[in-house]
């Protein structure tokens, strides 16, 4: 069992956890633990689907210390002429560079990937099983509390029916049939491809049913 010493035991290095690291190491003089159950910075972005871009302005997300992209305005598409929306690789990108080159550069933050703190006080390998000790009153910062929930990684609100069917193949949208549902029979339920951006779907498409439930691209539903 080994020894950490910190003055803050920052838990999760997502948006949250890496927002208050930055922010504390600029205004105190202090050592802190960062760690997190994956295996890199950036939180849930980490597990987002490929398509998903962010809700706002990437110069409003981030850490204060460093700008998230080049802070200019979209050339093409239906966005056009509004501030650029970074990517979930482009925010993953962002702040693997921020821990790289700023908070463990500073030689006041350790970050410890694959690792959780438990309910005694210790944080624990989730690869080897190690345990390490925080030596002295560290105050601890839950930064994880408010994350989302993937459904790429979580099992779904729902009973699925023994015989079903799924798919994780990965695309920007889901694939419609290649004949017109007015061909369809009236009979059994048809079988019929399916591609859709980490989608948890039965490829068994009931007769009458066109495409993605929700009519919308990168679709995450039940067919």
């Amino acid at each position: 069992m080994g020894t950490i010493e910190a003055d803050y035991v920052v838990v999760g290095a997502g948006a949250m956890g890496m927002a208050f690291t930055d922010a504390l190491i600029s205004h105190a003089d202090v050592r802190v633990a960062l760690l997190d159950r994956r295996h890199a910075p950036g939180g849930h972005w980490l597990d987002a689907y490929p398509f998903v871009r962010l809700h706002r302005a990437s110069a409003f997300y981030g850490v204060a210390s460093t700008l998230l992209g080049d802070g200019r305005a979209q050339q093409h598409g239906p966005e056009r002429g509004l501030h650029e929306r970074a990517t979930a690789a482009q925010i993953c990108a962002y702040y693997d560079s921020v821990l790289t080159e700023r908070p463990v550069a500073s030689g006041r933050v350790s970050f410890m990937p694959c690792y959780v703190w438990t309910d005694d006080g210790r944080c624990v390998s989730t690869i080897s099983g190690e345990r390490h000790n925080v030596r002295g009153p560290a105050r601890v910062v839950n930064a994880h509390y408010l994350s989302p929930h993937i459904p790429a990684t979580t099992m779904p609100p729902f009973a699925v029916g023994r015989g079903a069917q799924g798919s994780s193949r990965s695309t920007s949208s889901c694939e419609w049939p290649t004949h017109p549902p007015s061909t369809w029979s009236s009979g059994p339920a048809r079988r019929r491809p399916t591609r859709a951006s980490g989608c948890l779907t039965a490829e068994s498409t009931p007769t009458g049913s066109a495409g993605c439930a929700l009519g919308n691209r990168g679709c995450s539903t039940a067919r």
